[in-house]
């Protein structure tokens, strides 16, 4: 796994720049590709093979800024951006086998500062895979939610400089708070699986209905809305958002087991 933990970082990473910069992939890929490349050298991941792998895996990671930014713009290219993505972790994934030790200078520095909640029985390998899940969690997912909904019409895209696109009304116009609440509760779900607590993850997830319960009933039931959103499209926006959000959580506790 510790290719994949160190290719999760420099995504995870990548994305948190893009989201800081408006969107701009200018910064978001090289700051994914250099985090990349500094993390296998202080890793220890020097060894041909290591470096053949990981310098392919910058391809899918570059590909999903460009065509995911492209799809949630324009509403095109989603299938690209999807398969870059699945392609860039089904590679790490498939070739894990010979991935070397995640140690060197990284390793070295992790025994030494002896961090909390980081015992001797942590690898170095999973404390990076745990750091870049989080990472994903906090940004990557919510670049995945958004793609879904717009494929699926849950959400319309916004074009750059069009303002007639601008001045739409969306349904997260009336669920506020998800780009803030989504993040938080992926990382308390799989902060609370890391732990053992899964009854109380699973209690984030129904607390989640019960707090959106009363925003979605302000919303009238004649399908008019307010601004022009109806309750079929809130709704709609609702769960298709919340179930790819707490798929992607599941699945970064599922490659944590």
């Amino acid at each position: 796994m510790s290719w994949l933990a160190v290719w999760l970082v420099g995504l995870g990473l990548a994305d948190l720049v893009r989201a800081a910069s408006g969107g701009s992939t200018r910064w978001s890929v090289p700051a994914g590709a250099a985090t990349v490349v500094a993390l296998a050298l202080l890793g220890g991941l020097t060894t041909p093979v290591d470096l053949v792998v990981l310098a392919a895996s910058l391809l899918p990671l570059v590909l999903w800024q460009r065509l995911s930014r492209q799809a949630v713009d324009t509403g095109t290219g989603h299938v690209g951006a999807l398969v870059a993505l699945g392609a860039g972790i089904a590679w790490l994934l498939g070739l894990s086998g010979w991935a070397s030790p995640l140690g060197g200078v990284f390793g070295r520095w992790l025994a030494w500062a002896d961090l909390p909640l980081v015992g001797d029985q942590h690898s170095a390998g999973r404390v990076l895979l745990v750091l870049g899940l989080v990472l994903v969690n906090l940004s990557t997912a919510n670049v995945l939610v958004r793609l879904v909904l717009v494929a699926v019409g849950a959400m319309r895209p916004v074009i750059p400089d069009d303002l007639a696109t601008a001045d739409d009304p969306q349904p997260s116009d009336q669920l506020r708070g998800g780009r803030l609440l989504g993040p938080m509760e992926r990382v308390l779900i799989l902060g609370l699986g890391l732990t053992g607590q899964l009854t109380a993850a699973g209690l984030v997830i129904a607390a989640k209905g019960l707090i959106r319960f009363p925003e979605l009933q302000a919303t009238r039931k004649d399908g008019s809305g307010v601004d022009g959103v109806g309750i079929d499209h809130v709704t709609e926006y609702f769960l298709v958002g919340s179930f790819v959000s707490w798929l992607v959580a599941l699945t970064s506790l599922a490659l944590t087991r």
